[in-house]
């Protein structure tokens, strides 16, 4: 029963837009809705229809949870037509300096569930020809195969952006300021915990020259809790 929060949003051009609203309690998320409203250009304020926002789905248990909340969370938000995909960091931990910060987004060639098919069959295929007495060799080549599924998502999921702040980010998980990773995202389907981050690091040497480093990081559940 508390008093109406209010927000001025600043659409960037007119046209139906879906809106999400995620509430959180103590930096943990506890539920989220979103609606659909048309913004329209010179629209005089007292003919504006108002807008019907259902009752949020509020997380069963989560009151109960015991758990601090989480030192990173990745917001993934997906559009109306499944078809983008954007991101958002925030961190209750000031050092970790992150405050719902935008880290781009993505567009996609099919809905995630579609986009998602080929790689979950080719994880099941991994799994029917594994056999208990395969050698090492056939054993390191099922890993390879399942490492590779790790950087293509990584590759395709994450935005420009979002593999920046990753670089940051593997920085402060080796400062031992990052350990628990909070992934919330609106679709059920990808398996971000697969996701596999590889890359070139780019630094100064102590002579001033610039040294380029390739990285290749485990997956994101053996990196952080």
């Amino acid at each position: 029963d508390s008093q109406p929060a209010v927000f001025l949003l600043k659409p960037t051009a007119a046209g139906s837009k879906r809106i999400v609203l995620s509430f959180y309690h103590g930096d943990r998320l506890v539920g989220a809705t979103d609606f659909e409203t048309n913004v329209r250009d010179q629209e005089r304020i007292d003919q504006l229809s108002r807008a019907t926002v259902g009752q949020p789905a509020i997380i069963e248990g989560l009151s109960q949870a015991l758990q601090p909340p989480a030192d990173l969370e990745l917001r993934v938000t997906l559009s109306k037509d499944q078809r983008q995909i954007s991101y958002v960091l925030h961190s209750p931990k000031p050092e970790v300096n992150y405050h719902w910060k935008p880290a781009g987004a993505v567009e996609l060639s099919a809905n995630p569930q579609t986009l998602l098919r080929s790689f979950l069959d080719r994880l099941s295929q991994i799994a029917k020809r594994s056999q208990p007495e395969d050698d090492a060799a056939q054993r390191a080549a099922y890993i390879r195969e399942i490492d590779e599924i790790g950087q293509n998502l990584y590759q395709q999921l994450f935005s420009p952006e979002l593999q920046r702040e990753y670089l940051r980010i593997r920085s402060l998980r080796q400062q031992n300021k990052i350990a628990r990773l909070l992934i919330t995202s609106d679709e059920p389907w990808i398996p971000w915990e697969m996701v596999k981050p590889y890359g070139v690091i780019s630094r100064t040497a102590a002579d001033g020259e610039q040294v380029d480093e390739d990285f290749d990081d485990p997956f994101l559940c053996d990196q952080f809790q």
